[in-house]
């Protein structure tokens, strides 16, 4: 559509702070609904303090409320970095890498059993989401005028 229009420039910087707060509220819904818990609290967990008693009534970790901080700290910083300007073109990038590499981390506690190698299904979405927003983040870096 960008080419059918002629848009030359980069258009992301305007969805980054939409989508942090459309994917904040979903993660809303999934505390609402009791869905995408983390797993049970075990004695020797490093997250025991930071468990949450959820609607089964276990201690769980909270990975959907980890989610909506994250979502909602972006949407503040993506705030911030649109008013001062700072690096433009790039912010999507920013946020998608950043949110796969939330994502990767999350699934250790998230309790959704692994697929291949020991990462699950979500793990390989967060590194493909990865490396698509690492490569636009070098796709969109600012050129040395000749």
């Amino acid at each position: 559509m960008k080419w059918r229009l002629r848009i030359r420039g980069s258009t992301g910087d305007r969805y980054a702070l939409p989508l942090a707060l459309g994917l904040a509220c979903g993660r809303m819904g999934c505390i609402a609904a009791g869905c995408c818990a983390g797993c049970v609290r075990a004695s020797g967990d490093w997250w025991k303090a930071f468990a949450l008693r959820c609607n089964d009534g276990a201690w769980r970790f909270p990975a959907p409320q980890t989610e909506v901080a994250f979502h909602l700290l972006s949407a503040l910083l993506l705030t911030l970095a649109l008013w001062r300007g700072w690096l433009p073109g790039r912010l999507l990038s920013v946020y998608l890498a950043a949110y796969a590499l939330l994502r990767f981390l999350l699934e250790y506690v998230r309790g959704n059993p692994p697929v291949a190698l020991g990462l699950t299904y979500y793990q390989y979405l967060a590194l493909v989401l990865l490396t698509l927003a690492l490569s636009a983040f070098w796709r969109h870096r600012p050129q040395p005028a000749h």
